[in-house]
């Protein structure tokens, strides 16, 4: 019975760890000219999650350390 126990403990920190989201924060700024890019959007790749950047450039979204951000703006390769 113990044993039984310490297994499902163990599996749930487990997938507690392996689904855990945090909350990434930036600014995407023009890399030539080093202003604000507003309106760029940035995705979560494979997930659908997706969120905008604000009219500062400034971005929130919630992924996992292991997510590759996307980001894409009009006139700007992705």
């Amino acid at each position: 019975m113990l044993i039984r126990f310490v297994f499902f403990v163990g599996f749930v920190l487990i997938a507690g760890v392996l689904n855990a989201q945090k909350l990434y924060t930036g600014i995407v700024v023009d890399s030539a000219k080093l202003t604000n890019l507003p309106g760029a959007h940035v995705s979560v790749k494979h997930s659908g999650k997706i969120t905008s950047t604000s009219v500062s450039g400034s971005f929130m979204i919630y992924a996992s350390p292991m997510d590759t951000l996307l980001f894409s703006s009009v006139g700007y390769i992705t």
